[in-house]
């Protein structure tokens, strides 16, 4: 450290001596140094800011995705449910058209398990929709914390140009 101190402090002699030839003196280049240093910092903290904003719209974006999601889920099971009421008529109409009395134990149970097997495909489809919708909005909140931390980075880096700018 002490070796590079004089060759440090000889550089910024050089430094001055070239600058003061161009006569420009040892404040203006420091002012002209510290400026460029503050300019580096703001650039860095835009930086962040910038990175801050698309993330968040990112964030944005998936929450409406999620909202598609749940919406495309609700027509898919009323899209199953009138599936079902469409088979539970034609299913009615068969059996009446058998001869078979509707109120008969065997046309029962042909309905009950048409219901049970139709309810469940609905359930899976909810169940798949709110899953889809889950994943989506947690993107987003993963995406908020990235801007936050972009947001963040931008300052730190601003903060560490001028530590450096003024050691």
């Amino acid at each position: 450290m002490a070796a590079t101190l004089p060759l440090i402090v000889g550089g910024l002699s050089t430094l001055g001596g070239g600058a003061a030839a161009a006569g420009l003196s040892a404040g203006t280049i420091s002012a002209v140094s510290g400026g460029l240093t503050v300019f580096s910092a703001l650039g860095s903290i835009a930086k962040g800011n910038a990175k801050a904003a698309q993330l968040k719209t990112e964030a944005k974006h998936e929450l409406f995705r999620a909202d598609d999601e749940r919406i495309k889920g609700m027509r898919e099971a009323n899209k199953l449910t009138d599936e079902l009421f469409d088979v539970l008529g034609s299913q009615r109409t068969a059996t009446i058209a058998s001869g078979i009395d509707v109120s008969s134990p065997v046309a029962k149970q042909a309905r009950a398990d048409a219901v049970k097997k139709g309810e469940r495909e609905v359930k899976f489809s909810q169940a798949e929709s709110i899953k889809a919708d889950q994943a989506r909005r947690g993107r987003s909140r993963s995406l908020l914390s990235q801007s936050r931390a972009a947001r963040l980075g931008g300052i730190f880096g601003a903060a560490k140009t001028v530590v450096k700018g003024f050691i």
